[in-house]
């Protein structure tokens, strides 16, 4: 009996110690991965907050222009399509139809190409202070826009004198406009930023050269 009891107490034991060890073996491990979870929490959180601070530092002149131009050319499109106006730069027919011509991006004879309005709207959105890229490349967008449509024919009224072509040729001028405009200044404004003006030093004022009054004897 004493035996039995014996083997039963170190079995007891036994089982009781590899329960502990085991549990505090998950308690670690448990320990350890809601450390790294924490880690991760706070670095996603982190990268949230970048995230939604550079939202809110974009220049809405900018994402305003870049809006209006991807809306003139969506109209554009529209009414190119409606009214079968192709591309024509400077007279150069292309072969097709003109909604093969706007899936493949090389727009119409109302609307620009469609990686330029999603160029625009991208660079506009990367805009920021201390960033002068996205105004050049949104002013850059924005005249060639107006360069395109001064050389497109439907834009002297020789395809179409339909009030909807009307229509996409001045939306189509004024988007470019406002695109060019707001790129120009976002990018002057983005270029002070990040290049201030600094106050001389003390070393280069005590350089300068002082004016000596002469003095007079009566």
């Amino acid at each position: 009996m004493l035996s039995i009891a014996s083997k039963g107490s170190v079995l007891s034991i036994v089982s009781v110690g590899s329960f502990l060890s085991v549990g505090s073996i998950g308690s670690a491990a448990t320990l350890f991965a809601a450390g790294g979870g924490r880690r991760r929490v706070r670095r996603s959180g982190g990268e949230f907050v970048r995230r939604a601070w550079e939202v809110v530092m974009v220049n809405r002149g900018l994402v305003a222009a870049a809006s209006g131009f991807a809306g003139a050319t969506t109209f554009g499109a529209f009414v190119s399509v409606r009214e079968n106006i192709p591309g024509e730069p400077l007279g150069l027919n292309l072969p097709g139809r003109v909604p093969v011509h706007l899936r493949l991006g090389l727009g119409s004879g109302l609307s620009a190409p469609w990686p330029m309005p999603v160029a625009a709207m991208v660079a506009a959105l990367r805009s920021g202070p201390g960033q002068p890229l996205p105004g050049r490349v949104c002013a850059a967008v924005g005249a060639i826009v107006l360069g395109g449509t001064v050389v497109e024919p439907a834009t002297w009224g020789r395809r179409s004198r339909a009030p909807l072509v009307s229509a996409a040729v001045a939306l189509n001028l004024i988007s470019g406009i406002a695109l060019m405009t707001a790129g120009r200044r976002a990018s002057l404004a983005a270029g002070t930023i990040s290049h201030p003006s600094q106050p001389p030093s003390p070393a280069a004022i005590s350089r300068r050269p002082t004016s000596r009054r002469k003095s007079t004897t009566r």
